[in-house]
């Protein structure tokens, strides 16, 4: 019976022996679910890491910093054309960026008429760029100026001006024709809208369009299929009268209509994109505190339906930027414009698939031009897996086992003896 008893307490020595040896080895790991309930924590919850389709990355910066100069896409790089400096002097300057040398180069021929607030389009391998504001005043020109992208000369249509002298106007191309809408002659937003057909005889290539729903200026604008969308903008109320709405021009029935929603947030001077073959998408923007978010919405919902925030914001918050979608590589480019001052900087964004998007929230964005990094958090394995652990571990197992050996051979030396 004695017998019976002592080998019983020797187990059981060992045994709680082995747990003292192994549980203050746990509640010594930072991390662990022992350490966390002492300390009044929980243990973090793993969570997934979304995926990123695609994202915005800063290129080169400009040669010459600007802002409110148009941008376009053509012959397989991007064009940002005159524009105001830094003093706010108007300059012709053509700044070429060419995403295969990731470099930019300057054209060997200023714009003929230096300009601000104008836009541009592509027709071919030509770039249309309409009138524009030739000053800091209410001065703007009626010139249509055309860069040639391979030959890099410029030529003036003298046969067809634009029909009206104007500024601040966005443009767009569909079916082989330049579309403009909005903009001023007087300093205060209009909704006239007009397009101009190279193809037609000269002298009668420019005819006016009906209004826009809303009269607007610095407002994105991007042809999207057989669409022409215009986003935001300024109001009639200038800078206190920034635009959230979008309309869509249709040629077939030569009519505007304007989205049922609004953007989730007013943006005048913002850039407007062609993405993924359906998406509309507009960037920055924000006249007296520019953004760096972005809103998408997908067209084939025709103007009923909802826009959506992404994940993808602007490394830089920008407005008055020059900006471009190149369709074939799937790509978008903003370059220079305005955040307290005038921009050198630039950025590409390329999606190798459509991103998911998610519904717009109420968070309120920040001109911050890159979130902020987390320190990972160390946590160490419980099992005796990974580097360190059975270092950490096992010194205390040894510590703590060492006497229950010592008593179980005194135990096994009494049995011997009595037996």
């Amino acid at each position: 019976m004695i017998n019976k008893r002592l080998a019983t307490a020797c187990v059981a020595a060992m045994i709680l022996v082995a747990l003292f040896a192994i549980l203050p080895a746990a509640a010594d790991r930072p991390g662990s679910a022992v350490a966390d309930r002492a300390n009044g924590t929980n243990s973090p919850t793993p969570t997934a890491t979304p995926s990123q389709p695609g994202q915005w990355q800063f290129i080169q910066p400009m040669p010459t910093p600007v802002m409110l100069a148009p941008g376009a896409f053509a012959n397989g790089k991007f064009f940002l054309i005159s524009g105001e400096g830094i003093g706010g002097e108007l300059t012709g300057v053509v700044q070429i960026y060419d995403p295969e040398t990731d470099s930019w180069s300057i054209g060997p021929h200023d714009k003929p008429t230096n300009v601000i607030n104008t836009c541009a389009g592509v027709i071919g391998n030509h770039i249309y760029v309409p009138a524009g504001q030739t000053g800091n005043d209410s001065s703007g020109t009626d010139r249509l100026e055309v860069l040639d992208a391979t030959t890099l000369t410029w030529s003036t249509v003298t046969t067809d001006p634009v029909p009206t002298a104007m500024w601040g106007q966005t443009c767009g191309v569909v079916g082989g024709k330049l579309y403009i809408a909005g903009g001023s002659t007087t300093g205060r937003a209009s909704p006239a809208a007009y397009v101009y057909d190279p193809a037609a005889p000269a002298g009668s290539r420019w005819t006016a369009l009906p209004p826009m729903n809303i009269a607007r200026t610095y407002a994105g604008g991007v042809a999207i299929g057989d669409r022409f969308y215009v986003a935001g903008g300024l109001g009639t109320g200038g800078i206190s009268d920034e635009k959230d709405s979008v309309e869509v021009y249709d040629p077939t029935t030569n009519a505007w209509t304007l989205f049922t929603n609004p953007m989730s947030l007013a943006r005048g001077g913002s850039g407007a994109y062609l993405l993924n073959g359906t998406l509309l998408l507009v960037c920055g923007g924000g006249w007296t505190q520019p953004y760096n978010t972005c809103e998408s919405y997908d067209t084939l919902q025709g103007t009923t339906g909802t826009w959506n925030s992404t994940a993808a914001y602007l490394n830089q918050a920008r407005r008055s930027f020059a900006y471009a979608s190149d369709e074939t590589d799937n790509a978008l480019y903003a370059a220079g414009g305005w955040a307290g001052r005038c921009l050198t900087s630039a950025e590409r964004f390329v999606t190798a698939a459509t991103p998911t998007p998610t519904p717009t929230g109420s968070a309120t964005p920040t001109s911050t031009p890159s979130p902020t990094p987390t320190a990972a958090t160390s946590v160490e394995l419980t099992t005796f897996e990974g580097s360190g652990t059975t270092e950490q571990l096992w010194p205390q197992v040894v510590l703590w086992l060492t006497p229950a050996v010592v008593i179980l051979s005194l135990g096994w030396l009494v049995l011997r003896k009595r037996t």
